[in-house]
């Protein structure tokens, strides 16, 4: 509904779309209309330079969109992501889970992003420190189902230890958490 409403609204949008439902049902956004691109999951990081492409394209040649999904991420493990820079800004993101292992009817989650993973501690510690080095002052830990962080990992440790350990590295001033459930901490 949201991708119609853009589209009469602005009859010369390009759209991109991306998300679990992207990955889930690409031909079907495909073929709404003003949608150039369909992003699945496993390409969200190209969203920045499809979107400055658009810029340089003829949109007079524009026929159907271009969908860039895989179902990869199911046998692949996370990995850290890599920065080029703070850019000027303060607050870094740091995936350090992914997927859900709590198949809950409503949600297509488990389905488009696979079953709960983590990145190793030390990986995403790692990262941090590199962040903080470059002069990220605060970071995000994110993830789809942060409660879990650690229950996947061969040694098995818990978000709130990551947290901790976290905390203790230096130049590095504030911690901020993406979504968790409750119940899982």
């Amino acid at each position: 509904q949201m991708i119609r409403r853009v589209a009469s609204r602005n009859p010369g949008a390009q759209i991109i779309v991306t998300g679990c439902y992207a990955q889930r049902a690409p031909e079907e956004l495909a073929s709404l209309p003003q949608v150039r691109y369909v992003v699945g999951n496993s390409h969200k990081p190209m969203v920045g330079q499809i979107a400055l492409n658009l810029f340089d394209e003829d949109v007079s040649t524009h026929g159907r969109a271009e969908i860039l999904c895989s179902s990869i991420f199911l046998e692949k493990e996370l990995r850290p992501s890599s920065h080029l820079g703070s850019g000027g800004r303060t607050r870094a993101i740091v995936k350090v889970q992914d997927g859900c292992n709590a198949n809950c009817t409503f949600c297509i989650i488990p389905s488009v992003r696979g079953r709960s993973r983590s990145i190793e501690t030390e990986a995403a510690l790692n990262e941090v420190r590199a962040l903080v080095s470059r002069g990220y002052k605060e970071v995000v830990f994110s993830g789809i189902h942060l409660g879990t962080y650690g229950r996947d990992l061969p040694s098995k440790t818990t978000f709130y230890e990551l947290i901790c350990r976290a905390l203790e590295i230096p130049g590095l001033e504030r911690l901020r958490l993406s979504s968790i459930e409750p119940l899982e901490v």
